[in-house]
C-alpha cells in the first residue's frame, strides 16, 4: 500500500471513529448538568493565551465557562457538533454579560451544548437561566486587593444564598500560581428541570483549606 493510500485510510478510519463517538454521545440522555463559573482574574493570569480575550481586556470578574451535560454514570457528554451556534442578535447581547467572547461560546456549543438535544437558543437560554438565579458572595467579586478565603466558609456562604443547594451540589477548583493556590472555578450541579442536585461522586474538589481569590483589576 502506498504511503498516500495508507494515510488516507488512517484519516478515514479516524473520521469514522469520531462520527461513531459523536453518535454515541448524542444518544446519551443527560442525567444532570454542571454549570461552570470561572473567576476571570485568575483565569487570565494563569493562561496568558487568553489575555487577548474580552474577559481579560475588559476587566470581567466572573464568567460562565460552561454548562455541561452529565450522564448517570459520571461520564461527560461532549463533542457532538462542529457547527457554530445560531443565535439572534438579542440573545448574543444577553449572553455577552456572562460569556463575552464569541470563540468561547462557539466552543461551548460544539463540545457540550449540541449534545443536550436542545437547539442553540434553548441551550443558551437554559444556561442563562441557571447563571442568573445563582447567587454568589460579594467577596469573590471585589476590586482592590487579593484575599485569602476559607473553603468551608465560602461553600457555606454560597449554600445560604441559594436555597436547596446541597453541600455536594457545589465544588471548588483551584490552580497553583508560584506555590499559591488560586480559586479559579466554581461548579454547581442541576437537574434537567433546573433544580439543584448533588454532583457525581467521581467529581472531586481540589482546593486546599484556604486559597487566594484574585481581585478584579
Amino acid at each position: 500500500m502506498s504511503r498516500l493510500a495508507a494515510g488516507y485510510l488512517g484519516f478515514t478510519t479516524a473520521c469514522i471513529a469520531a462520527i461513531v463517538r459523536a453518535d454515541e454521545s448524542a444518544q446519551v440522555q443527560p442525567h444532570y448538568y454542571t454549570l461552570s463559573i470561572s473567576l476571570a482574574p485568575a483565569l487570565c493570569q494563569l493562561h496568558p493565551e487568553n489575555r487577548q480575550l474580552r474577559i481579560c481586556q475588559e476587566g470581567y470578574s466572573i464568567i460562565v465557562q460552561g454548562f455541561w451535560p452529565e450522564s448517570q454514570d459520571g461520564r461527560r457528554v461532549r463533542n457532538c457538533s462542529r457547527e457554530n451556534p445560531e443565535l439572534s442578535p438579542v440573545q448574543e447581547r444577553v449572553l455577552e454579560k456572562v460569556m463575552p467572547d464569541d470563540p468561547l461560546r462557539a466552543r461551548e456549543w460544539q463540545r457540550h451544548g449540541s449534545c443536550t438535544g436542545m437547539t442553540a437558543q434553548e441551550y443558551f437560554r437554559a444556561l442563562m437561566s441557571r447563571a442568573n438565579r445563582l447567587r454568589l458572595p460579594s467577596q469573590i467579586n471585589k476590586e482592590g486587593r487579593d484575599q485569602v478565603m476559607d473553603r468551608g466558609q465560602l461553600v457555606s456562604d454560597i449554600m445560604k444564598l441559594n436555597t436547596g443547594l446541597p453541600e455536594k451540589g457545589i465544588y471548588l477548583r483551584c490552580n497553583l500560581q508560584e506555590g499559591t493556590p488560586l480559586l479559579t472555578e466554581l461548579r454547581v450541579c442541576y437537574k434537567p428541570n433546573g433544580e439543584f442536585t448533588e454532583c457525581s461522586s467521581s467529581f472531586k474538589p481540589n482546593c486546599p483549606t484556604t486559597f487566594t481569590v484574585r481581585a478584579v483589576p
